[in-house]
C-alpha cells in the first residue's frame, strides 16, 4: 500500500504477545498496471500478441494506493519496523484517498 495506515491496521499487521506490530518499508518495482480484480493469480494481458502481462495491478489505475505485486523479485526490503499502536481502529482504513501532500513516486521513465 502507498499508505501507511492501510498496512499497519491489525489484520494485515497482527500485534505480538507484547503489542508489537512489525512491517517491511520496500522499495518495489512495479511497472505497467492495470486494474485489479479479487482473487486474481495474474495480472491481465498487456499485449495478447506476445502473451505478456502488466506487471501488477492497483486499486485505481488514474491515481493508485495499493499496489499488488505478484513475483517476489519485484519487492526488496530496506527496512523492518517494529512499532507498537496506543489508539483503537474504529473501522477498517479506506483506500484510494489522496496521497499525502509531500508523497513523491519514485519513478522511472521510459523503461521497457
Amino acid at each position: 500500500a502507498r499508505d501507511a495506515s492501510y498496512s499497519t491496521f491489525p489484520l494485515y499487521c497482527a500485534p505480538d504477545a507484547q503489542g508489537v506490530q512489525t512491517i517491511f518499508l520496500v522499495r518495489a518495482v512495479v511497472g505497467q498496471w492495470s486494474k485489479g480484480v479479487k482473487d486474481a493469480l495474474t495480472p491481465d494481458v498487456r499485449d495478447a500478441a506476445r502473451n505478456i502481462l502488466y506487471d501488477c495491478t492497483v486499486d485505481n489505475v488514474r491515481d493508485p494506493s495499493i499496489f499488488v505485486t505478484y513475483h517476489d523479485a519485484q519487492a526488496y526490503p530496506e527496512y523492518m519496523i517494529k512499532f507498537s499502536q496506543t489508539t483503537q481502529h474504529t473501522g477498517h482504513p479506506k483506500a484510494g484517498l489522496p496521497a499525502h501532500r509531500l508523497y513523491r513516486p519514485n519513478l522511472v521513465e521510459g523503461i521497457e
